[in-house]
């Protein structure tokens, strides 16, 4: 399959983020939703991983990542800054198994 991201040597890896409104919080709509559009996206793009980079003390949104197949791959310090705060984030990847490019 020939990639859709061109021949650089970042063209195997892409990053998902996601948000949703509060009151919709705790069900479980992300982690399914997420679930399925990284699948659809590895094998759509030719990919053979997805990242995130969440804030490392959002708990939340790593249980997201987590329920969703995504392992933690490390931590990035001091990596952003928000409001003027220096913040640490996680970083987390879905790897699929096999190599699309070989």
């Amino acid at each position: 399959m020939e990639s859709y991201w061109g021949d650089d040597i970042g063209r195997c890896s892409a990053e998902v983020g996601y948000w949703l409104i509060r009151a919709y919080w705790g069900q479980g709509i992300v982690s399914e939703a997420l679930q399925h559009v990284t699948a659809y996206t590895l094998v759509r793009f030719g990919l053979s991983r997805l990242f995130a980079v969440p804030f490392a003390h959002n708990q939340a949104s790593i249980r997201v990542l987590e329920k969703a197949g995504y392992e933690c791959e490390g931590i990035m310090r001091k990596s952003a800054i928000k409001n003027g705060e220096l913040l640490d984030q996680a970083l987390y990847a879905f790897v699929h198994d096999s190599n699309p490019f070989g």
